[in-house]
């Protein structure tokens, strides 16, 4: 990427009004001020820095934002620079100037020229409207969830499903649902997106032309928050929903374990979501044989909404890990029907789930052999069973939950004994 200079006078110019709003009087070296607040953007190889010119290397929206918020008037030249960067909205601008690190701890405005935020008295914050839902119990309006599962778990599956239903306003599984536009985002490619469409249409028997888009690209979101924005306001009346598949294929280059990264990923998705006004799901991929989702913890913190998906031979189960403001829901199932060239999820009644199969699982069947070869008519304790299965522990507890359900085992004292 071709190098833009900007000269030593740009540089004092914008350290003169980052020092500006300092507290306690000027620095004794504005440029040194400036130089320490663009240390971060040096070490990420987002600008150079030349004695006293500095150099932008890629650019980036908070590189210009921040620049612009600083005091730099030339936004044309940043622009002009690289062709990809774009002006900021004034409330980006003063946003992601307050980020700008100062190197010692002052605030970027002084407190006669800051904006205050809104403040709310009891009787304000009382009478406030509840939050609407999207899918009763499971969705909310301007929130964020999380959808994780193993690779080939169905993620994907329940997530069309879910868009579709949405798309057309139908009923999901007993739900009432709030319709809307929806987004794809396929960063994983379109491969196999037409056939599970067409799939879901013959399923519900319904041929409209339901408001449901894809986007055909991989953003990375930390660079490309803007573009995705500008691409989701073209839709007519608004998306409801935006689903990204996935995160790792919208964070390339990031450490998923990173607290630094991961909080940078969620502001991205945050900003999405309040410029939109929509819903944003994230499909994420699950740790090997875990329940939790792979990488920091602050993924899960920045979610109103958590859920897992785990998938046993034809039989996918979607867990709530987590609910911020609804109740936790029951576990939903279904079964993966094929149709056509792809497959669905059918939603699966309660009596079809407590119903025993005609033909068990591979999982529980090799459970259920397990405790009849090795625990005979004395059985073994769930520890003693578990082991000779070689099942991930959470597979098997599952297995032992079916197994009790469909009548095939019983709990004798503290040991499992087959029926």
């Amino acid at each position: 990427m071709n190098e833009a200079p900007l000269n030593g006078t740009a540089v004092q110019s914008i350290a003169h009004q980052i020092a500006g709003r300092g507290v306690g009087g000027p620095p004794a070296s504005e440029q040194e001020m400036f130089l320490r607040g663009a240390r971060r953007w040096a070490d990420d190889r987002l600008i150079g820095l030349h004695g006293d010119a500095l150099s932008i290397l890629e650019i980036r929206d908070e590189v210009c934002a921040a620049l612009i918020g600083a005091g730099f008037k030339s936004a044309d030249a940043i622009r002009e620079a690289d062709g990809i960067a774009e002006v900021i909205e004034r409330k980006d601008r003063q946003r992601a100037a307050a980020q700008v690190d100062l190197g010692n701890g002052s605030d970027p405005e002084d407190e006669q020229g800051a904006k205050p935020y809104p403040l709310l008295d009891f009787n304000a914050i009382r009478d406030l409207p509840p939050v609407e839902t999207i899918v009763d119990g499971l969705l909310q309006v301007g929130e964020m969830s999380c959808i994780a599962g193993a690779a080939g778990d169905g993620k994907s599956l329940f997530v069309l499903l879910l868009l579709f239903v949405i798309a057309t306003g139908r009923e999901f599984m007993g739900r009432r649902v709030e319709q809307g536009a929806v987004v794809y985002l396929a960063a994983e490619g379109m491969s196999g997106i037409p056939q599970r469409l067409r799939a879901l249409q013959q399923f519900l028997g319904d041929f409209s032309l339901p408001p449901f888009f894809v986007i055909d690209a991989d953003p990375q979101l930390l660079r490309d928050t803007a573009r995705v924005i500008a691409t989701l306001k073209q839709v007519p009346g608004g998306v409801r929903v935006l689903a990204i598949d996935t995160k790792s294929a919208t964070s390339a280059g990031t450490d998923e374990n990173s607290a630094k990264d991961t909080t940078a990923y969620l502001y991205a998705l945050q900003r999405i979501q309040r410029e939109v006004g929509c819903h944003v799901i994230l499909i994420h991929h699950s740790g090997w044989g875990s329940d939790r989702e792979r990488g920091h913890t602050s993924l899960r913190a920045g979610m109103s909404t958590m859920m897992h998906v785990t998938k046993d031979d034809s039989r996918v189960r979607v867990t709530c890990l987590k609910q911020r403001d609804l109740a936790p829901f029951d576990d939903m199932y279904f079964e993966i029907r094929p149709i056509g060239e792809s497959a669905v999820l059918a939603p699966l009644t309660q009596s079809e789930v407590q119903a025993r199969p005609d033909v068990l699982p591979e999982s529980r069947r090799k459970a259920l052999e397990t405790l009849r070869t090795v625990g005979g008519n004395d059985g073994l304790a769930y520890s003693k069973w578990s082991e000779p299965t070689a099942l991930a522990k959470s597979t098997f507890t599952r297995c032992v939950a079916d197994l009790d359900r469909w009548g095939l085992i019983e709990k004798r004292g503290g040991k499992w004994a087959a029926l």
